[in-house]
């Protein structure tokens, strides 16, 4: 049987993963742990803003705290960009503010610092079958809206009912 972290890798093979991250450790420890998937490591939040203009990323994974732009603002401007964008917030804090500010401020999940395997791979195997199930629902209302005849064009005079026999 394969390695299922490869074969979730296989499964979700066009979906993009930006981590940002200012430790180079962590974005190493990232890489490895995903290495059959398709991941860009940024190390501040102006390096990932300019990542996201040239490409598309699914999910992001944001440390909260960083030099400069913090989590928390880089989250605020991706999700007024991008705002169908899953975004992760990392932290090592234990501070239950740190989780309730994330969600508050748009996160869709959250992981705690030391990343264990398992957890990553659980929380981004939850991400990826949802963005899999919004893309079947929107694939399918525009298949829906495609197919639906047009309305008759309207003449601009007020439809009158028709006089019952």
């Amino acid at each position: 049987m394969a390695d299922p972290d490869i074969a979730d890798s296989r499964k979700y093979q066009n979906i993009s993963i930006l981590f940002v991250d200012d430790d180079k450790m962590a974005q190493k420890l990232m890489s490895k742990f995903l290495k059959d998937w398709n991941i860009f490591c940024a190390s501040s939040g102006k390096e990932a803003l300019e990542a996201m203009e040239e490409k598309t990323y699914a999910v992001v994974f944001l440390d909260y705290q960083m030099p400069g732009m913090n989590g928390i603002e880089l989250l605020q401007r991706i999700k007024k960009r991008h705002n169908m964008v899953q975004v992760i917030m990392i932290t090592g804090s234990d501070e239950l503010n740190t989780l309730i500010t994330s969600l508050s401020h748009g996160a869709d999940d959250f992981i705690l610092k030391p990343v264990k395997k398992e957890t990553l791979f659980k929380v981004l195997g939850n991400t990826c079958d949802k963005i899999t199930r919004w893309t079947g629902v929107m694939k399918a209302l525009y298949k829906k809206k495609k197919n639906r005849p047009e309305p008759p064009e309207k003449s601009g005079k007020p439809e009158t009912p028709q006089a019952k026999k």
